[in-house]
């Protein structure tokens, strides 16, 4: 009877350790399915979202948009203090900074969306400071929840530079004219 109560009481803990493992497991595969967004602090508008961005060069930080979402930089209103944004993914914040102008005689510290006069090739950059040497603290520009999300869409730069021949003008652009 003592041996078949410790027989069991063995077989029951590997099978929690197994069960637990397999959550454990779960939990650590589980990929946001939310949209990378851009939001204004100010009022929760949304700036740029995923159908806005053709890719996102993570080494740079630049992100080349859509016509559409490059007109909706353009139209952005920022002074000379700036205009806080939220940069989420799904509904968790990644990280906060501030679409700044260049007009701005203002510095600031943290991470900045500058709004160029000429958005050349709708590409814009995730910068460090306004200027740049005034940035002071972590920068969570490389938070590893951006490059899963964007790879995992298959907007990462590299990933949009792998396709090859034909396949690649058309594909470029098909993603120039949206």
């Amino acid at each position: 009877m003592e041996k078949r109560t410790k027989i069991e009481l063995i077989i029951l803990m590997i099978g929690f350790v197994v069960i637990t493992g397999w959550f454990y497991q779960i939990d650590q595969m589980q990929v946001s399915n939310g949209e990378f967004d851009i939001y204004l602090v100010r009022n929760g508008t949304l700036v740029l979202s995923d159908e806005d961005i053709i890719w996102y060069d993570e080494s740079s930080y630049e992100m080349k948009l859509t016509n559409e979402g490059a007109k909706k930089i353009r139209e952005l209103k920022v002074g000379v203090y700036g205009e806080p944004f939220s940069i989420r993914i799904g509904n968790e914040e990644i990280y906060n900074g501030s679409f700044w102008s260049p007009m701005s005689s203002v510095g600031y510290r943290g991470i900045v969306i500058e709004i160029p006069f000429n958005l050349n090739d709708n590409i814009i950059t995730i910068e460090k400071g306004y200027p740049s040497n005034s940035f002071q603290g972590i920068d969570p520009r490389g938070d590893p929840r951006i490059h899963d999300h964007f790879q995992r869409i298959e907007k990462l730069k590299h990933q949009i530079g792998t396709i090859s021949g034909l396949g690649a003008i058309i594909a470029t652009r098909v993603l120039e004219c949206e």
